[in-house]
């Protein structure tokens, strides 16, 4: 793979590509569920990479906002497309729709 290639994987029915924001539900050992979001990076031997992480109360998962788990922790992916089931053309509407779902 070269440097200027895209890691790609499907998960959870989801085309996931190296860098991409998506909006992750996480299992924790108590059996709450956080979510979180944070940019894919790759699955590497059933781990998930994910970086730029963006969730205070999963600090303790992360170090400098990269977060390494098993895959079978992420209970579930949403991408932007995903999220956003009806047509929003104002960018603010965007990010307010993302952010009912945390």
């Amino acid at each position: 793979m070269d440097c200027d290639d895209k890691y790609s994987v499907t998960i959870f029915s989801t085309k996931m590509v190296s860098g991409q924001r998506c909006l992750f539900y996480y299992k924790t050992n108590n059996g709450d569920e956080l979510t979180f979001r944070a940019n894919f990076d790759l699955i590497y031997c059933n781990t998930i990479y994910l970086n730029n992480t963006d969730c205070s109360a999963c600090s303790e998962l992360h170090n400098c906002k990269i977060l390494a788990t098993q895959l079978d922790k992420i209970t579930k992916i949403q991408t932007l497309p995903d999220i956003l089931t009806k047509k929003i053309i104002i960018p603010s509407d965007v990010l307010l729709e993302i952010d009912l779902y945390l």
